[in-house]
């Protein structure tokens, strides 16, 4: 029976009733079970599941999965499919899957314990709204949950209110593998108000690596992390790594709920950009991480170009039972040249110093708060730069700590150093600790 619009007089209010499909299939779509799939999570529905597909795919309509566990052993999406459920808890398409291009998945579950989801090489506009991704192997095998796998390329995927779940073995959430050139990379990719449930490994990592035949010449771009929640994860939470022109990517709006639970890997930070380049770090909630909250690597005399701005970096909350070691900075530079950091709050109890340049050159800090809130030697200073850490600049920027050797670390070759229009909460203590002969300049700053 095909829908209707019903007018229904309740007292005095004229109501619209939506009349429900017959047997649930929304309008135009084929059913599953219409071509044998049984859906009760034992027969293998391959088959059935297979020619449903070839006829919804020719017919040009979606194909329906009412609720049941619909089992198949490996199953490629035709171009052009589309895919409904009941929902992500109700319809669970269980099985080794492969995206095609020109693909929209909404109100499902897919995937199968021990197999990563693939995409076909070259997939393009594919969406997924509201579903549930579970399943994952092990990094000896597929390695994560969702893969974006080395040698393929795919763009102008999307993903809106998904579930990302996590990876049962030892592997990732998703996994995005670009060789840097035209055939093998990755742009346009997007997570929208997705939810990462906390993999062993990490929870979203890129990566880029030369293939030993192409020069890298197009790496990935464009990828865009958007108003999404991270559970604590076993190592980062997020990595941008490249070889190559990498990154130019955006990570915006997200709560990352920590990282480094998993003492069987040496990366605990919360967020890793190495070597990424052109990346926007912007209005993101990090909590406390085993490591640092950032870990920021680069190649010295490369200008990143990247932008941290309007973030809370919380280390006095958290949502793991690891605590960094003295020795761990929340913030972390290593050899990054022209970064801008603006607006952001970098708040602990624990680990080692608010923020570590290591040989960093020509950063610019601006309207930061760094705020160490133990007592006494407890504290750390609120910034340590080293040699090479030269040309840097704070304007705006609030300092507090209760260390009484001083707020702002700078050694011998960290020339240029210049502090502006800042503000120094020492309790007490000297604003500088510096070795004699190493001039910092500060100007119309405030101590109190």
């Amino acid at each position: 029976m095909l829908a209707a619009l019903a007018a229904v007089l309740v007292g005095a209010a004229l109501v619209a009733v939506v009349l429900t499909h017959r047997g649930g299939v929304p309008a135009g779509a084929l059913s599953v079970t219409a071509y044998g799939a049984r859906g009760d999570g034992t027969t293998d529905d391959t088959k059935a599941v297979t020619r449903a597909l070839s006829a919804a795919t020719a017919a040009h309509k979606a194909l329906y999965f009412p609720a049941g566990t619909y089992k198949v052993d490996s199953l490629a999406l035709p171009s052009g499919a589309t895919l409904v459920g009941a929902g992500a808890a109700r319809s669970w398409l269980a099985g080794r899957l492969e995206i095609a291009g020109g693909s929209s998945l909404r109100d499902l579950r897919l995937g199968v314990k021990g197999a990563a989801l693939h995409f076909a090489d070259g997939a393009a506009h594919t969406t997924f709204d509201r579903v549930t991704f579970t399943g994952g192997g092990a990094m000896s095998g597929d390695g994560c949950v969702v893969s974006l796998q080395s040698g393929r390329a795919a763009s102008y995927l999307t993903f809106r209110d998904c579930t990302i779940g996590a990876d049962p073995f030892d592997g990732n959430g998703v996994s995005l593998n670009s060789l840097g050139w035209s055939g093998a990379t990755y742009h346009d990719i997007v997570w929208q108000r997705c939810h990462f449930m906390g993999s062993p490994r990490m929870d979203l990592e890129c990566t880029q690596r030369f293939d030993g035949k192409h020069a890298i010449t197009a790496g990935y771009h464009a990828i865009t992390i958007s108003d999404c929640l991270f559970e604590p994860s076993g190592s980062e939470a997020i990595s941008f790594d490249a070889a190559g022109r990498g990154g130019l990517s955006t990570i915006s709006g997200c709560t990352i709920k920590g990282a480094g639970w998993n003492s069987a890997y040496p990366w605990p930070e919360g967020v890793e950009f190495n070597h990424a380049v052109g990346m926007r770090f912007v209005d993101n909630t990090v909590y406390r991480c085993r490591g640092a909250m950032i870990n920021y690597s680069s190649d010295q005399g490369t200008t990143v170009d990247n932008v941290l701005s309007g973030n809370r970096f919380d280390a006095t909350k958290t949502f793991i039972t690891e605590v960094p070691p003295s020795t761990s900075a929340i913030i972390y530079f290593a050899g990054v040249n022209g970064a801008q950091f603006t607006d952001n709050l970098v708040k602990s109890n624990v680990g080692g110093q608010l923020m570590y340049l290591s040989s960093s050159p020509n950063n610019h800090f601006t309207n930061d708060r760094f705020i160490d809130t133990r007592t006494g030697y407890n504290a750390h200073q609120c910034a340590w730069l080293t040699s090479g850490s030269s040309g840097n600049t704070f304007s705006a920027d609030l300092f507090q700590s209760p260390l009484p050797t001083g707020l702002l670390h700078v050694e011998a070759g960290a020339t240029g150093t210049t502090v502006r229009d800042s503000t120094f909460v020492t309790f007490g203590a000297p604003v500088l600790d510096v070795p004699p002969g190493v001039t910092v300049t500060l100007v119309h700053d405030t101590q109190r």
